[in-house]
């Protein structure tokens, strides 16, 4: 692999405080001064932000439109190298942060992106500490205190979405998990500071995790733009809050976190891959899933298509309508299909009360596809995508395989198109993949019809790949049924 020339982007806005560190660790580097450049995006600053930056050697750009997102994409744009590296004016790198970043391209050629963890380098112990510790070992996301990329791959999926100035980074981040390889270094730590949370612990911590989570279900932004810090505030003389909302607003922040990491990660974690859950293909083989069925109109539509082409797939079904449809159920199997539990009742659950929970739904859903198929599924999916991590260790204590998916095109959404159903699955679909579309959508006759229209195109592009189709214990390598 020829060597390459990395360009490292700074965005700053009136950063004349903290960024004399940060270009002098930048400067100070292991990799070789002549294979990276260093560009400073000055993101209409008042202060000397500029002149610093021109005083220490580099490049400087004015982005005069004010915004994260905007400074990123003049920097990407006006940057020469194949690779870009981002980190903020806050942040201090440490001596091989290129150096590393650099090997790790040049060791896996077919890499898109290469990030890294960050740690507080001021503030409490706390934030030091603790935090720092959590964030070295949790963070399964690129962030934009240190992140790398190609420049062709950036460019391939569709760059930085100026609609997202809050959360750039994360949405970033995602589209590189979807559409190409990431990987992040764990040894590789760049220092930041925790000035944000200093100036508000619990106002940040609900700003950044909310619109966190609208980016993972849903790619887009809660809110547009962040508090600018770097202002002093005006001194208002407050009333002091009364003991009740001071004792409520730590013990919210603490439910609200311990929700998140217990329920929220683990499901994103599963689902977006970020944690394989199932075995690595070097072969082009996928596995077509169907949730919420069996339905009456649609599921015998789509096990026509299924035999029409040979093509085995998996049903994850819902006890209540199995037990409706009972025939139907019967049939997936009896024409060598797989099928899978998906719940009884198909609720949202917290997974607190993972005990009654699995009794009163999965086992339930379990009774009823043996009654009518005579076979009890070992592989299960939980309603939504939402496991928590009691729920995933009582699966597992009754030897269920919790299976998510990789690929999906959203089916269920009454805006989308057959075509476009057909376009989402082929570009995203890579070896090993569990695609995930629905034959049963209740008051959405319309959507199941799309998914029934798109699904033999599906096949027919997917086999122009060069994949072949298997079901999802075929996938993993387990059984499909409980002996």
């Amino acid at each position: 692999m020829r060597r390459l020339k990395i360009s490292v982007v700074v965005p700053a806005y009136n950063e004349e405080s903290f960024l004399p560190e940060c270009l002098n660790s930048i400067l100070n580097q292991s990799l070789p001064r002549e294979l990276y450049e260093v560009i400073v995006v000055d993101n209409a600053s008042t202060d000397r932000t500029a002149v610093i930056a021109r005083e220490k050697g580099v490049r400087v750009v004015w982005e005069g439109k004010k915004g994260y997102v905007w400074a990123l994409k003049r920097g990407v744009r006006e940057a020469k190298g194949e690779i870009i590296a981002i980190t903020d004016a806050d942040c201090r790198v440490p001596k091989d942060w290129l150096e590393k970043i650099y090997n790790s391209y040049k060791k896996d050629p077919q890499l898109d992106a290469v990030g890294g963890p960050f740690k507080f380098f001021d503030g409490n112990f706390f934030f030091r500490f603790i935090i720092s510790f959590l964030v070295r070992y949790l963070i399964r996301d690129l962030t934009g205190a240190n992140i790398s990329f190609k420049k062709s791959s950036f460019k391939k999926i569709g760059g930085f979405d100026p609609k997202v100035n809050l959360g750039a980074d994360s949405l970033l981040s995602l589209k590189f998990r979807r559409f190409g390889k990431i990987k992040i270094d764990r040894s590789n730590i760049v220092a930041t500071s925790s000035r944000r949370y200093q100036k508000g612990l619990f106002s940040n911590f609900f700003l950044y995790a909310f619109n966190y989570l609208s980016l993972v279900l849903f790619w887009k932004p809660l809110f547009f733009d962040f508090p600018d810090i770097r202002l002093i505030p005006k001194k208002v003389e407050k009333e002091k809050p009364f003991l009740f909302w001071r004792l409520f607003k730590p013990a919210f922040a603490f439910v609200l976190a311990f929700f998140i990491f217990t329920t929220v990660f683990p499901s994103t974690v599963h689902s977006r891959k970020i944690i394989k859950n199932h075995l690595q293909n070097s072969q082009k083989i996928v596995a077509l899933t169907f949730d919420d069925g069996p339905d009456p109109i649609i599921t015998p539509k789509i096990l026509a298509i299924l035999k029409e082409k040979n093509i085995k797939a998996t049903f994850f079904l819902i006890g209540r309508k199995v037990k409706d449809n009972p025939q139907l159920a019967y049939q997936a199997v009896e024409e060598g299909n797989v099928v899978g539990n998906h719940s009884f009742y198909h609720r949202f659950w917290s997974g607190a009360e993972e005990k009654k929970l699995m009794e009163k739904d999965f086992l339930l859903a379990q009774q009823e596809i043996e009654k009518a198929t005579g076979k009890k599924p070992v592989l299960l999916r939980p309603p939504h995508g939402i496991a928590s991590l009691w729920f995933l260790k009582k699966a597992k204590d009754y030897g269920f395989k919790v299976v998510f998916w990789d690929v999906e095109a959203k089916d269920w959404q009454k805006k989308t198109t057959a075509q476009k159903i057909v376009e989402e699955i082929t570009r995203k679909t890579k070896p090993g993949a569990i695609i995930l579309l629905h034959d049963g959508l209740d008051f959405k006759v319309g959507a199941q019809n799309k998914v029934v229209e798109a699904l033999p195109q599906i096949i027919e592009e997917l086999e122009k790949k060069g994949y072949s189709f298997v079901t999802v214990d075929q996938l993993l390598g387990v059984a499909p049924y409980f002996k």
